[in-house]
């Protein structure tokens, strides 16, 4: 498949963005963290976590209400990504991580990684969700429609004082794809 083929290729770990409802969807691929989305998993998604570790995949677990964060936090997740797509009516809006943010982070081990996603368009935008408390960015739609390259660099190195153009290449920075 086209996942193992990207696996094969890039020295950085592959995340699987699907919309997983069974576990033997995680089976089915080379990636080394899963997508769990847990409004769509509903009651299932422990037992995906569960298979998630069975089969050395990092369950990424992607929520929209502090219950759906308690339920991955109390099933062990380290990775937790906060969607402000309303997938309902595919909204955004970055309240959803200002909000859900600190909430999670009060009852979070320090070892969570929390990741923002979606809406984030720019060096403002990446600062803004880092000072709400999360860790990393997921993004798509931002990068389409100009240089890949030169966008993916802005978003990535925004917290660098400097210009990002000032950053060292990222050959430089461990290599990412």
């Amino acid at each position: 498949g086209n996942l193992k083929a990207v696996k094969e290729s890039v020295d950085v770990a592959v995340l699987r963005k699907d919309f997983i409802l069974d576990e033997i969807q995680l089976s089915e691929s080379y990636q080394d963290a899963a997508l769990l989305i847990a409004s769509l998993t509903g009651k299932g998604l422990p037992a995906l976590i569960e298979t998630c570790r069975k089969l050395g995949v990092e369950p990424f677990v992607e929520v929209r209400s502090i219950k759906e964060a308690e339920v991955a936090l109390n099933n062990g997740v380290d990775v937790i990504g906060i969607n402000n797509r309303n997938l309902m009516t595919f909204k955004i809006n970055l309240e959803t991580t200002f909000t859900l943010a600190p909430q999670i982070r009060e009852i979070a081990s320090d070892k969570l990684i929390l990741v923002s996603e979606s809406g984030i368009h720019n060096k403002e935008d990446v600062m803004r969700v880092a000072d709400a408390g999360v860790d990393a960015i997921l993004v798509g739609s931002a990068l389409m429609g100009g240089d890949v390259l030169e966008k993916t660099m802005e978003l990535a190195c925004a917290l660098y004082e400097d210009d990002w153009r000032d950053v060292p290449s990222p050959q430089h920075m461990g290599g990412f794809a």
